[in-house]
């Protein structure tokens, strides 16, 4: 905990999140978002991002998901 807590500006610095997911309440929202995805003006703290739909569930393989790590 306390070289957690001495190095965390350290680790502020090197994390830098790649990927979000994101929910809509409604179908205009998203496809707001996807016609605004494709302006140039569409960035976040100043990177472009990238907008794609998920997964349907029934694509995600759900084998071993009571198994965790050892």
């Amino acid at each position: 905990m306390e070289l957690t807590k001495k190095n965390s500006p350290l680790l502020d610095k090197l994390q830098t999140p790649v990927s979000a997911f994101v929910t809509w309440e409604t179908e205009e929202a998203v496809n707001r978002a996807l016609k605004y995805s494709e302006t140039p003006q569409c960035k976040v703290l100043g990177q472009e991002i990238d907008l794609q739909n998920a997964s349907e569930p029934t694509d995600i393989i759900w084998e071993n998901r009571h198994f965790t790590p050892a």
